[in-house]
């Protein structure tokens, strides 16, 4: 098992945690409005939400195999 890739995919995991909780600040900014979405629609958003998680799971699969 190659220890530098597991470790890159565990910083890359802890940093999708991290944008998603900065992500989740900013849409329960303003007193728990959605804030600042300028232009973009709800399902814009909701799509983005979609992606981090999917790839935050894509991360984890990678690290399973990593580890067998």
């Amino acid at each position: 098992m190659d220890q530098r890739a597991l470790s890159e995919l565990v910083k890359c995991k802890a940093d999708l945690g991290r944008l998603g909780g900065l992500f989740k600040l900013w849409l329960e900014s303003e007193n728990g409005t959605w804030g600042n979405l300028g232009d973009r629609r709800y399902e814009d958003i909701a799509d983005l939400v979609d992606d981090l998680i999917d790839k935050e799971d894509e991360l984890l699969q990678i690290a399973r195999k990593l580890l067998k």
